[in-house]
């Protein structure tokens, strides 16, 4: 209990200092690099702090939220020891952003070839039962419903059921993300019974074709146009110059990338022992590998407090990396990412 109210005291203190340090990284210019990248983490780092030090946080958010906390301290010595990567660390953003919509564009085109194959596929099957039932309720008086029409209705329900659930089958075995709710939809769709299935399968791929692709489309178009002038501003930016070699705006991008592994980056900023121990431990239990199917779901009491005493350790450690890369390090004043990131003051 003694230990448990020292940890509860040490993690209310960090984060009072981490407020403390945002408030400090605000005085400075708003173009200031040093102050975008310490409010950024100061944000992220908070919310994800809150997160696993909840009492009642699930095993996954700790294990995540702890590996995020190393990555941020990582982060946060690479920052303090090597003068250019403060300005790795912005253009990470302008990659990420783009990187993050070219993947959804990319699903949503995978999930619009699912659903047109998948309604390929059963179109005939549906047919069938359509004709099925037609043909019971040809038989019948007009105007009336039989005996007969209801136990051909309840039929063709039942088998319609039937096709929609391998339907929905088919398409979670095509990994499709968009339109994994496609069963509800099929519920909740305005269409009878005759236009549900396959008809409605090739009405969403539409809707997704139409509506979702477009926006994706044009937004990682106007985002990679940005990046193009960020790359062009810093390639005549006094400011980037003193950090890098001069450059045509090409090779901006090959500068700026780091292409180190977070192995590579945990060696270099003193953390490789760390990096080990919750990389290979968390591993073992969030990945689906052997070891994970002879182990108990959740952690032991003794697992998760080496985990939440690790998280506050390392909250402890990121304020005093800032706090030490704002004192030391002078403003980087440019307007060279506003293209891509606009006025870095509005992402707080």
């Amino acid at each position: 209990m003694k230990h448990q109210n020292e940890l509860e005291e040490r993690a209310a203190r960090y984060q009072e200092y981490l407020s403390a340090l945002a408030e400090s990284a605000k005085q400075r210019p708003e173009n200031d690099l040093t102050r975008f990248v310490t409010l950024s983490m100061c944000r992220k780092i908070g919310s994800v702090f809150e997160a696993a030090v909840e009492i009642d946080a699930s095993d996954a958010t700790l294990l995540g939220s702890t590996r995020y906390l190393l990555e941020a301290l990582i982060v946060s010595n690479l920052l303090r020891q090597e003068p250019e990567y403060v300005f790795k660390a912005c253009f990470a953003v302008v990659l990420g952003d783009i990187e993050q919509n070219e993947r959804m564009l990319e699903r949503a085109k995978n999930d619009i070839h699912a659903l047109r194959e998948v309604s390929e596929l059963h179109e005939p099957r549906f047919q069938k039962i359509q004709g099925d039932f037609v043909k019971v309720l040809s038989k019948g008086e007009i105007g009336r419903r039989s005996r007969k029409h209801e136990r051909g209705y309840s039929a063709f329900q039942s088998k319609l059921k039937v096709l929609e659930d391998k339907i929905v089958s088919d398409l979670e075995n095509r990994h499709t993300s968009f339109c994994l709710g496609v069963g509800d939809f099929l519920e909740q769709s305005q269409f009878s019974d005759f236009q549900k299935a396959p008809v409605t399968l090739g009405f969403y791929a539409h809707k997704l074709e139409s509506e979702a692709v477009p926006i994706y489309e044009s937004t990682v178009r106007e985002k990679c146009e940005n990046k193009e002038e960020t790359q062009k501003a810093l390639s005549k930016d006094s400011v980037f110059h003193s950090f890098f070699e001069k450059c045509q705006p090409s090779k901006v991008a090959t500068l700026l990338k780091d292409k180190r592994s977070w192995k590579a980056k945990s060696i270099d900023a003193g953390l490789e022992k760390e990096y080990e121990f919750v990389y290979g431990y968390s591993s073992q239990l969030l990945h689906c590998i052997a070891y994970s199917f002879i182990t108990p779901q959740e952690l032991a009491e003794h697992e998760r407090q080496i985990f939440v005493t690790s998280s506050v350790g390392y909250l402890g450690n990121l304020v005093k990396s800032l706090e030490r890369f704002l004192r030391e390090r002078k403003p980087i004043l440019t307007n060279s990412f506003e293209p891509s990131l606009g006025k870095l003051e509005v992402l707080f």
